[in-house]
């Protein structure tokens, strides 16, 4: 199984928590292999174990170093599972579709079954990974993506409607109860009776200005802060340079909260009051535990699920965050929450989100033929991904070294 897994990212590592269990479920003593970043973020963070793991995203060194295990482990497999979360898309970079995409092409050359489980589909812009994108979907066992925003860009790149199925994210179908209380979370330095939380990343049109102001009409009211972490190193610095911008009277009631595993990540929001959040997997932890929350969506995969839900009253633009925002955040926490209507639809998408699985298993015992025109294309994907890949690790070794040198000659000259 291939995803965005052993980053430290706490929603990708609850997806592949989500998956592993959800496969384990409907397939008998599945011997399973993660292609991660890191196996110790797997197992540590994750809390993965009795699984292999390979490392290594593709294009980096340690995919390279791994190469000849991510092969084997492909084609010894019965079946390539690739998802969830949103993995196809090029916004951070190209290579993001192609990592999760080359293990299916391997899977594809050695007549094995492939297929997608939740998975979150753009934007994707790039012309040539649009196209592989279309090649490798439309030859899929199972094509299951988490929206109907994916749905959409899939057809957009090519791939037939009537081949993708929409389900639901795959976190929707762990069981939040089991993990939230297998973890002690310490309260911190609360100052008062009610803690808000914030659960925040960095963004070109994030309101920065007016956060700072909700931050700060919260702290004169007596509340204390706790802003979480889901991508440690670049959460931690916006947080800090938001502390910076407050008066330091406040520091007492304010506090970075980095959870040590994916039980603290969800144990430790019930030592808030409500949650202020723009990552999908925080409103869906919120929704699940029955937090009240606000969401500030930086992806429509969020607004999504708000709506999806009937939560649309929570929504709060990103780019024009207003001081009525701490009066919705004050309301909340005064109100007890009603969270009846919204069990019901999560039943639903719970349900939804399990099918995931469960259409694995009749994949499994389906046992499709393999034709030879997957194998063709799967072989040529294959091909081209390792030539991309070896020109993009040697341009990145070249700028490398080219900076080093002009580092070197800049300091000799002083």
């Amino acid at each position: 199984m291939t995803g965005f897994f052993g980053a430290g990212n706490v929603g990708d590592e609850a997806v592949c928590r989500a998956v592993v269990e959800g496969l384990r479920k409907v397939l008998h003593n599945p011997q399973i292999s993660i292609i991660t970043r890191s196996s110790d973020q797997t197992a540590s963070f994750a809390g993965i174990t009795g699984v292999q793991t390979i490392q290594g995203f593709y294009p980096s060194l340690d995919f390279w170093r791994n190469s000849l295990r991510h092969l084997i482990a492909a084609a010894r497999s019965d079946l390539i599972v690739v998802g969830g979360g949103g993995i196809l898309q090029d916004v951070h970079s190209w290579t993001t579709t192609a990592t999760h995409l080359l293990p299916a092409c391997v899977g594809m050359l050695f007549g094995r079954m492939v297929v997608t489980v939740g998975m979150g589909v753009g934007p994707l812009n790039n012309p040539w990974l649009r196209r592989l994108v279309k090649d490798i979907c439309c030859l899929m066992d199972r094509l299951q993506v988490r929206d109907e925003s994916s749905r959409k860009t899939l057809i957009d790149c090519g791939v037939i409607s009537d081949k993708v199925a929409v389900t639901a994210d795959v976190v929707l179908s762990l069981d939040l109860s089991v993990l939230s209380n297998n973890s002690l979370v310490s309260a911190g330095n609360c100052k008062s009776n009610h803690r808000i939380g914030f659960i925040i990343r960095e963004w070109p049109c994030l309101d920065v200005r007016g956060l700072i102001d909700v931050l700060r009409i919260l702290l004169q009211n007596g509340y204390s802060i706790r802003l979480f972490c889901y991508e440690p190193k670049a959460d931690s610095q916006l947080y800090q340079s938001l502390i910076n911008q407050l008066p330091d009277k406040f520091s007492d009631n304010l506090d970075i909260y980095v959870p040590q595993n994916l039980n603290d990540a969800i144990s430790s929001l019930r030592t808030v009051d409500a949650l202020v959040a723009m990552r999908l997997h925080a409103c869906i932890f919120a929704s699940m535990l029955g937090i009240n929350f606000l969401a500030m969506p930086y992806d429509l995969k969020v607004e999504q699920f708000i709506r999806q839900t009937g939560q649309v009253d929570c929504l709060i633009p990103l780019n024009h965050i207003s001081p009525f925002v701490a009066d919705k955040i004050l309301g909340m926490v005064s109100e007890p929450p009603q969270f009846n209507a919204l069990l019901d639809k999560l039943k639903i998408l719970t349900h939804t989100s399990e099918i995931n699985f469960s259409s694995v298993a009749d994949t499994v015992r389906q046992k499709a033929y393999r034709y030879y025109y997957r194998r063709y294309i799967g072989l040529l994907w294959l091909i081209g991904l390792i030539v991309a890949g070896v020109f993009s690790t040697v341009f990145s070794a070249f700028h490398y070294l080219r900076r080093r040198t002009l580092f070197r000659s800049s300091s000799g000259s002083r």
